[in-house]
């Protein structure tokens, strides 16, 4: 266009004299001669040259697997996103393909996930549905993100906590989420029944690893025990619960070790990490990803096939060649909850109702039912107490996560 807006000033100033060409602004006598190639041109061959500029303009060059970075790496993952099947993948292709992908899902689990119906979830989402915290962004650690929101309970004596780990894969989330519809109710549901609620915030996988994650919830306990004589809490009666990766969260805390350190300068660091109850929502058996394919019986390479990139994210390596390695291998063990069950750790409450099918792609891995109905397997041989909801569960015998938490608190509910 530009090309074209420069002819079109020569021909506005093709009445003037011969050999007198406009100068453009701060242009100095010699770039005069930048118009003279068309000084003795016909004026025919110069609007058919804006004719030709006009229809026929120069593209940029379009991004391929070729040369983007970011689309090369999406191809790895999804090669059938090639939908021509010329070995290379184009940009427009691999939005068609997350479009495609994103609309199978969505039916698959009942939903339209769509970006229209996501813009309409969120317009809906609207006002919070639970009062505002007596705390927000309380800091419990050194991170930015180590801050939790707290609700005190309306009650005389020491009370028992719920504490909220959102989910979001360890790469996003935040705990603001539980404000909102019927996790908002609830909290409003347990600080009129005598139990305090805490929602918190932790770090994610783009700046540390798994296992200092796990470490960030167990402190976010720590320090609401530090606050039981001022924030009125009973630290017998601490329970965690989350979806997905709070789920997961939730899950380590119950069955890791204590990771309090007696005597420690920090007084958070004294208190204990443990909990007295856990929920488990649409959530991992165990971190140590390798151990997934038996857990939801599928091949040792589906995790290739699959396209399955979320545990390298997790231990911080780069590459699958590097899982066994010695760094990765050290941070695997440090989040297998399934290695650290033992016959002394709390109630768990196990929730997926998906249903029991063959996976067909790395999210219907990570939320498999498969995940909690090893859970409740290995609870059994434990004698760990443990309640399982799934799709097949009779709906008389659903209970919700919190009023399995209230059960084992003895709260009346209200």
């Amino acid at each position: 266009m530009k090309a074209t807006q420069s002819i079109l000033g020569i021909l506005n100033n093709s009445n003037r004299p011969p050999g007198h060409f406009p100068r453009a602004p701060g242009c100095t006598p010699g770039g005069i001669r930048a118009h003279s190639t068309f000084r003795n041109a016909p004026r025919g061959l110069i609007i058919l040259c804006i004719i030709i500029a006009m229809c026929f303009p120069v593209k940029a060059a379009e991004k391929t697997s070729k040369n983007n970075k970011r689309i090369k790496r999406f191809f790895e993952r999804h090669p059938e996103a090639d939908a021509n099947k010329d070995g290379v993948c184009t940009e427009k292709e691999a939005r068609a393909y997350n479009r495609k992908m994103r609309k199978k899902q969505g039916k698959e689990r009942g939903k339209d996930n769509s970006r229209d119906s996501r813009k309409k979830k969120k317009k809906q989402r609207g006002k919070p549905t639970a009062p505002e915290p007596i705390f927000e962004n309380a800091a419990y650690g050194p991170h930015e993100r180590n801050v939790l929101d707290f609700w005190k309970a309306e009650s005389s004596d020491p009370a028992p906590v719920i504490i909220y780990i959102h989910g979001g894969g360890f790469i996003k989330g935040d705990k603001s989420k539980t404000r909102f519809g019927k996790m908002g109710a609830n909290i409003k549901k347990c600080i009129t029944s005598g139990v305090s609620y805490a929602a918190v915030n932790y770090r994610l996988r783009s700046t540390t690893t798994l296992d200092n994650i796990m470490l960030d919830a167990a402190r976010a306990v720590q320090f609401l025990r530090s606050k039981a004589k001022e924030w009125n809490i009973d630290k017998k009666r601490i329970a965690a619960f989350g979806s997905s990766a709070g789920g997961g969260a939730s899950l380590w805390l119950a069955v890791h070790e204590d990771v309090a350190v007696p005597g420690s300068k920090d007084p958070v660091l004294r208190e204990s990490s443990r909990l007295c109850a856990a929920g488990h929502l649409n959530s991992q058996a165990t971190y140590d990803c390798e151990k997934w394919a038996k857990i939801v019986d599928l091949p040792a390479s589906w995790a290739k096939d699959m396209g399955m990139t979320d545990d390298l994210g997790f231990y911080h390596i780069k590459s699958r060649d590097k899982v066994n390695s010695s760094e990765a291998t050290k941070i695997r063990k440090k989040v297998d909850m399934l290695a650290f069950m033992d016959k002394n750790d709390p109630p768990i409450y196990l929730h997926n109702t998906k249903p029991d099918i063959a996976p067909k792609n790395k999210g219907q891995v990570i939320h498999h039912v498969r995940h909690a109905k090893y859970l409740k397997k290995r609870c059994d041989e434990f004698g760990i107490e443990a309640l399982l909801i799934t799709g097949e569960t009779p709906k008389d015998e659903m209970i919700d996560v919190i009023d399995f938490f209230f059960r084992h608190f003895k709260i009346e509910k209200k």
